[in-house]
């Protein structure tokens, strides 16, 4: 039964979730642009990992009234390191305009299914704070991205 409410809980939260998005108009106060690119170790070789997500955290951008700017988030495709469609509000709005701080999570999926972080990324791109990966997301720019790791212990 325990695990019955976990994925009501799970599903209830997800609509509510969808519910907030719908109601927030027409989107981001923030000039967006679609942001993509490949992320690797150093050597040019893949992560290997059941699941990458990928988050740009803005820095330093002003906030515009009570509004402040969020990160975008995606998931990176595992054949080939690539990802696009990066999504603050709406799916695939991209990322505000600004310098970002990278985060890259590494995750397996548990018996469960669910997501818990591997070391084959190394915890310092883990958080804003520490990721060594910055970036420029420029107004009508190609702002695509070669982002490069080092491998994990």
């Amino acid at each position: 039964m325990t695990g019955f409410l976990r994925s009501f809980g799970t599903i209830v939260a997800v609509l509510l979730g969808m519910s907030f998005l719908h109601g927030c108009g027409s989107g981001s106060p923030f000039q967006m642009e679609p942001v993509s690119g490949k992320v690797t170790y150093v050597d040019g070789s893949l992560i290997q990992a059941d699941e990458i997500r990928i988050v740009f955290e803005p820095q330093g951008v002003e906030a515009v009234g009570k509004n402040a700017a969020r990160a975008s988030q995606g998931l990176v495709h595992m054949a080939d390191g690539t990802f696009s469609n990066l999504t603050m509000i709406k799916p695939g709005d991209g990322a505000v305009v600004g310098h970002h701080k990278v985060v890259v999570l590494a995750l397996k999926q548990d018996a469960r299914g669910v997501g818990e972080p591997t070391n084959a990324v190394p915890a310092r791109y883990h958080t804003a704070r520490s990721t060594p990966l910055e970036v420029d997301v420029t107004s009508g720019g190609e702002n695509h991205f070669e982002l490069k790791i080092e491998k994990g212990p």
